[in-house]
């Protein structure tokens, strides 16, 4: 039998656009299920500038992506308490266009 895997986060790539998505439910006593698109690294993602994307969109999170070497990827909320100038990585949560419609009618 295969081993659950720790802490609860999975990754995986959407299936409409084929982005890579870190997926886990964060909280503990009323989880919410987060999907965010899955930057390499080292790439820059300041709160300011997520925040920014979801502009006019009331029901868009984004979520702090702190990294560790000793564990996997997990996200953590961004709430009023959440420090301006944090180092982390901030995510919106995944967005995917709709697709094009396959049918003429």
């Amino acid at each position: 039998m295969p081993r659950a895997r720790a802490r609860g986060a999975d990754t995986l790539r959407c299936p409409a656009c084929g982005t890579r998505l870190l997926t886990q439910w964060v909280g503990h006593t009323a989880a919410l299920h987060a999907r965010v698109a899955l930057p390499p690294p080292d790439e820059p993602r300041p709160l300011a500038t997520a925040r920014e994307e979801i502009a006019g969109n009331p029901n868009r999170l984004v979520w702090c992506l702190p990294r560790s070497p000793y564990a996997p990827p997990r996200l953590r909320w961004t709430g009023a308490r959440h420090p301006p100038d944090c180092p982390h990585q901030h995510l919106p949560d995944h967005n995917c266009p709709p697709a094009e419609p396959s049918t003429l009618f």
